[in-house]
């Protein structure tokens, strides 16, 4: 089960009828986003991995610049393996360009 704790969401002070509703369609989306990850997540690997380990996989993984390219700053696991496998992008393995590195980490913020 995923909890409030491990997605780190911390309180929110919402009032108006239109805010709770925006919250929680935001909270809703973003469990369905990370169930279907769970999904594809879990169908490469051996065995399960749980929504804990996906969530600190997630967090410890780092992209660096290094000179004028991208490339992964996190040591590579089946997990991070299975992450990368639908994202296009595979900074374990190659370097990126500024500019689809930047793209890259643009895109994860959003």
């Amino acid at each position: 089960m995923l909890m409030k704790s491990e997605l780190k969401a911390g309180p929110v002070f919402v009032r108006l009828e239109n805010r709770i509703k925006a919250y929680f369609i935001t909270c809703f989306m973003a469990l369905t986003v990370f169930r279907v990850l769970e999904k594809k997540v879990n169908a490469t690997l051996p065995r399960l991995a749980t929504a804990f380990e996906i969530i600190r996989a997630l967090r410890e993984m780092l992209i660096v610049k290094t000179g004028k390219y991208y490339t992964a700053g996190f040591t590579r696991t089946d997990l991070t393996d299975a992450l990368f496998k639908n994202s296009g992008i595979r900074p374990d393995c190659e370097l990126l360009t500024d500019k689809r590195g930047k793209t890259s980490i643009r895109m994860s913020k959003k």
